[in-house]
C-alpha cells in the first residue's frame, strides 16, 4: 500500500468511516421503508378517478420504492466501502 501525500494519513480511516455511516443510513432507510411497505400493503385501489381523493395505494407505492432504492443504496455503498477497502490507494 502507498503512502497518502504527507499531511493526508487521515484522510482513508475518514473515508472508511463515511463509507460505514452511509451504509448504516441506507439500510435503516430501507428498514423504514419495510415497515411502512408491510403496514400499507393491505390498502386496496379503487379506481382513477376516486385515487386522487383518497390516496389509497399512493402510499404503498411510495414504501416500495423506499425499499427499491434503500436497499440499493446500501448494496452500493457496501460494495464501494469493500472496493475502496481492497483497491490500493494512489500515492499521490
Amino acid at each position: 500500500m502507498q503512502a497518502p501525500m504527507e499531511g493526508y494519513g487521515w484522510s482513508w480511516p475518514l473515508m472508511v468511516a463515511i463509507m460505514f455511516a452511509a451504509t448504516l443510513i441506507a439500510l435503516a432507510a430501507l428498514w423504514v421503508s419495510w415497515r411502512n411497505f408491510q403496514k400499507t400493503r393491505g390498502e386496496v385501489p379503487t379506481g382513477p378517478g376516486h385515487l386522487a381523493e383518497a390516496g389509497a395505494g399512493r402510499s404503498c407505492f411510495l414504501a416500495l420504492w423506499g425499499v427499491v432504492f434503500g436497499g440499493g443504496f446500501a448494496l452500493a455503498s457496501l460494495v464501494t466501502g469493500v472496493a475502496f477497502i481492497a483497491v490500493p490507494r494512489c500515492g499521490g
